[in-house]
């Protein structure tokens, strides 16, 4: 239930960021790719600044050194295609941003979430 609480939550704010970022970009010579990078910028420098607050840095290093000894020295490869592939996720919606409401962005989106969900549960042997 914690978990299905968490999603909802996060539904709810992103159908809220979306409307915000249309109402925002209404007036201004502002792209929604641009808006997605203040958006990724903003964000990366309040999550960068509260990770290294909260969490411990013999943790990050403890864990760097576990995921290294893991999965060798490809680990660094993995973590950077995977940042530049869920940047890319996250950004094709918002370069159609411009042309659709924010209700359409906002159940494209769900439905993209509803996708990957199902997609994982049948290429991946997951039980639900």
């Amino acid at each position: 239930m914690i978990g299905f609480t968490g999603a909802m939550i996060s539904n709810l704010e992103f159908v809220y960021c979306n409307i915000f970022s249309k109402k925002g970009m209404k007036g201004m010579s502002i792209s929604g790719m641009n808006n997605y990078s203040c958006f990724s910028i903003m964000l990366l420098s309040i999550l960068t600044t509260f990770a290294i607050v909260v969490e411990d840095p013999k943790v990050w290093a403890a864990g760097w050194q576990t995921n290294v000894s893991q999965i060798g020295p490809n680990f660094v490869w993995w973590v950077a295609a995977q940042s530049v592939f869920y940047h890319l996720y996250n950004q094709v919606p918002y370069t159609s941003l411009d042309q659709i409401s924010p209700l359409t962005f906002s159940i494209g989106n769900t439905m993209k979430r509803i996708l990957v969900i199902v997609s994982s549960i049948l290429i991946f042997p997951t039980l639900v």
